[in-house]
């Protein structure tokens, strides 16, 4: 691991940098784009949606792909393209299109989605190859946290570019940066290694029969895998039902401005980033299903938050950041969970094809679930349950379908990487609460006794320059 720290580490870490600022600039503001550009709640529903049923059509083909290729290395190179071009279009869109913008923005969105999809499902085939299962979660969790720290930069200042220049130039000039970013990620990520793939044996008929036939069989044979897909599939709809409207509620409902919304987006970005390596080695010393556990009762507090905010300016700038901080300490754990036991759920030599079927299902739901949320927030706009009403009713709904989807399939799942079973309700109190301040104890501790050697350091130097 020594000389894999070294010389892989790093650059994952720097193309990874670089993909994060093109990440995070095209998804955090694709909706206040599409409200700038006059979109109405449903279409930005359909924004959200369509590109991701592209995608979920296209990607079972992704697993064929990568083996046709025989390197994952050359589809991530080639689709990096396709992912990054069509933003060049996108930026245009205010110059090109006075009012008509929604089929163009649809088709490029989708061209970059589907080539997102089939980077992604090679990457984690060929750094699931390439990372050993044991140093999975502490080598992620790094990567994740300097990646992190990256998109939190990158997120607040693109956020205060827009609020000093509220134009359609601002959006080109920073979708811009975007792409070159992209390019940039894939120049490095081409420095990197990989493995040779484990072709699997074919069977006689064609490929694309056994995408639709044949892992239908395997699908009912791996039941725990099945479970992992149906409960990420569910929950997916339960989050993207609400998630793209945050946006919208916090731009036009609160109207906190740019400058604020890069504030909010950023702090939960930051929390993610700070949590990381605190998941990652929880996750390698009590498992990932257990993870999964502990922080889906978190991502399923937070819409539950949402419902309360209001009132001042400074009042709902609070609320928003605490609610972020919750969020990001929540998905941080989650998202990387979630990935270990992708790679530990499904066989090496069919990963690819287990990957890009996963992302079918679960694309599916990230259609159904923005485009229905589009729609149904139309008709909540004008209407009052209980206390509530509008986005708050869509943060009720999200908030009951993220507690019953997890409570009903969590337990049922098997821990993959770790031989003990752990209760979730046993660790729940020690992840969130007590294991952190430990933590930021012994941080501090360690900030103290830095202190205290470079005073001691500098008493000695200045002692010398007398005598």
């Amino acid at each position: 691991m020594q000389k894999f720290s070294k010389s892989i580490e790093k650059r994952s870490i720097i193309d990874g940098s670089f993909a994060s600022i093109f990440d995070s600039i095209t998804s955090t503001y694709l909706v206040p784009f599409a409200i700038f550009l006059g979109a109405s709640n449903s279409s930005i529903g359909l924004i959200t949606g369509i590109p991701r049923l592209a995608q979920s059509f296209l990607q079972p083909f992704a697993g064929h792909l990568i083996e046709k290729s025989g390197s994952r290395k050359k589809v991530c190179k080639d689709h990096i393209f396709l992912k990054t071009f069509p933003w060049l279009g996108i930026l245009m869109l205010p110059f090109l299109f006075s009012g008509n913008f929604l089929i163009p923005l649809i088709i490029l969105l989708s061209v970059s989605q589907v080539s997102y999809s089939i980077v992604s499902t090679a990457w984690i085939s060929w750094f699931g190859d390439l990372v050993p299962s044991k140093l999975r979660g502490i080598f992620f969790g790094t990567r994740n946290f300097y990646i992190g720290l990256v998109t939190f930069f990158s997120t607040l200042i693109v956020g205060w570019f827009l609020g000093a220049y509220k134009t359609g130039l601002g959006f080109a000039i920073v979708f811009l940066i975007a792409i070159v970013s992209g390019l940039l990620g894939r120049y490095f990520l081409s420095k990197i290694p990989e493995p040779k793939y484990p072709q699997p044996v074919h069977v006689k008929h064609e490929r694309t029969h056994f995408l639709l036939s044949e892992f239908r069989e395997e699908f009912k044979k791996n039941r725990n895998f099945s479970k992992f897909v149906s409960y990420l599939t569910l929950l997916q709809f339960a989050v993207f039902f609400v998630s793209p409207f945050f946006a919208v509620y916090m731009l036009q409902t609160l109207k906190i401005g740019y400058e604020w919304y890069a504030v909010v987006t950023a702090v939960e970005v930051l929390s993610s980033v700070l949590s990381l390596k605190y998941w990652g080695k929880f996750s390698d010393r009590f498992g990932d299903r257990t993870t999964l556990g502990i922080t889906s009762i978190l991502i399923t507090l937070v819409p539950f938050i949402w419902m309360f905010i209001g009132g001042s300016l400074a009042v709902v700038i609070i609320q928003m950041i605490i609610a972020g901080i919750l969020s990001g300490f929540g998905w941080a754990g989650f998202d990387l969970s979630t990935f270990n036991y992708l790679l530990d759920s499904t066989p090496q030599a069919k990963r690819p094809v287990y990957i890009s079927n996963f992302r079918f299902f679960t694309s599916l739901s990230l259609f159904i679930g923005p485009v229905a949320g589009g729609f149904l927030l139309d008709f909540f706009s004008s209407q009052i349950f209980l206390i509530f009403t509008g986005f708050q009713i869509m943060l009720l709904i999200s908030f009951i379908l993220r507690g019953s989807f997890s409570a009903l399939f969590i337990h049922s799942l098997k821990e993959l990487r770790t031989r003990q079973e752990n209760h979730v309700s046993d660790l729940f109190l020690k992840a969130v609460a007590v294991y952190p301040a430990r933590g930021v104890y012994r941080e501090v501790q360690y900030a103290g006794h830095c202190l205290n050697c470079w005073n001691k350091k500098f008493v000695r130097e200045v002692i010398l320059r007398k005598t």
